[in-house]
């Protein structure tokens, strides 16, 4: 998670950690899947902010990108991106437990949701949905928020 930097702008912030973040993307030039044109400074800033030094911050980094690998997420983002939300794998069986109220614009570049914690089902879901169709939905949740919330940065210049 990265650490909170309050209306800080990306630009001061990459000035500052620049250093960390070239010792960083020096660090995973050659683990499978990192890519310099999409693994850029801003990505690898979310990482040095989230971890106290390099080493963690690289380890950390590795991992994801392993995970992501194996587990095919870019396809996901894609996915999460391009289909209305009621169209992700898991919706109309997670959504009715989740307390969950969706506003999605039609270009499905905006998605609002808003998650009533007090109204979740948790145990519920968990006890009638396979837990497989609840770790798709909150694959495809988690993905597109990042996806989201990285364009905001990217577009504000402060980080999101």
């Amino acid at each position: 998670m990265v650490a909170a930097h309050p209306q800080q702008r990306v630009s001061d912030l990459l000035a500052q950690h620049a250093q960390r973040i070239a010792s960083l993307a020096k660090a995973l030039r050659d683990e499978p899947g990192f890519e310099p044109s999409r693994h850029d400074d801003i990505w690898l800033l979310r990482y040095c902010l989230s971890y106290p030094d390099t080493a963690s911050a690289s380890r950390a980094a590795a991992r994801g990108l392993s995970w992501r690998l194996k587990n095919q997420q870019d396809g996901v983002t894609r996915r999460v991106m391009a289909l209305p939300i009621d169209a992700w794998p898991g919706y109309l069986e997670c959504v009715p437990y989740l307390g969950l109220h969706v506003f999605m614009a039609e270009d499905a570049a905006l998605l609002v949701a808003l998650l009533v914690l007090r109204r979740c089902q948790f145990r519920e879901m968990a006890a009638e949905v396979p837990t497989q169709t609840i770790i798709a939905f909150l694959t495809h949740l988690k993905e597109y928020t990042f996806a989201v919330t990285d364009a905001a940065t990217r577009r504000s210049g402060v980080l999101h």
